[in-house]
């Protein structure tokens, strides 16, 4: 077994995935992050609550709104690898079948709640390589239609929801967007509790249905973002 503040790369056996998700609870603050298609879609915060009906995974509370299909994810690796200024940032990886991640969950308290929560849980050692966050740095886009899309529903003022879905994950957000920051080739809306990274020319268009706005790629295909504004 694992000391608390080991650094390592571990599978997580032997545990349901409804299992290690009903712990997040006691991990305290976390990130939940989808990246898909261009789009990295952050919710930051405390998960109150995990409930599982008619096979699926509920996350909710004042920060956290998301759905999981438990049969899309083929294992959990649990991650100490990461440390900044002396302090770790625990993640647990939610993989596919194809070995690509649905869903990463980092903790920003540190290792212990995480150690804490997986105290007697089997895990054997890993060497998948970690490609979160690898992304080459896009150049600007003029008129880039995610950034004057969301640009202009910072503008009206109204709520919104902004939602991502990705193999059997959905995650979502509601609020007002009171900015839209471009930087290094990246449309960024940030509140405390939600991120939105989304890479300039992703979006070729945006397909409204019944209210709700799809973005697509230029063949079509939906890039997993969409928005229903109020």
């Amino acid at each position: 077994m694992t000391t608390p503040t080991e650094n390592g790369r571990w599978r997580l056996t032997d545990i349901p995935v409804q299992s290690v998700f009903s712990k997040l609870p006691e991990m305290g603050k976390l990130m939940a992050i989808l990246q898909s298609n261009g789009m990295t879609f952050e919710r930051i915060g405390t998960v109150e609550a995990v409930e599982t009906a008619d096979d699926l995974i509920t996350l909710s509370g004042a920060h956290h709104d998301a759905q999981i299909n438990p049969a899309r994810i083929e294992k959990i690796l649990f991650d100490t690898n990461t440390v900044l200024k002396n302090k770790t940032y625990p993640r647990l990886e939610c993989l596919n079948g194809h070995g690509d991640a649905v869903l990463s969950i980092f903790g920003w308290e540190g290792a212990e709640p995480f150690a804490m929560a997986l105290a007697g849980v089997t895990r054997v050692a890993d060497e998948t390589e970690n490609t979160l966050f690898e992304r080459s740095e896009p150049e600007e886009v003029q008129n880039d239609l995610g950034q004057l899309f969301l640009q202009s529903l910072c503008e009206a003022g109204t709520e919104v929801e902004l939602r991502a879905e990705k193999d059997g994950l959905r995650q979502s957000w509601r609020g007002v967007i009171e900015s839209v920051k471009p930087s290094r080739g990246f449309t960024n809306v940030m509140t405390p509790d939600f991120h939105l990274h989304l890479k300039d020319g992703s979006i070729a268009r945006w397909d409204a249905i019944n209210g709700t706005h799809h973005a697509l790629a230029a063949d079509g295909t939906r890039l997993g973002l969409s928005v229903i504004p109020s």
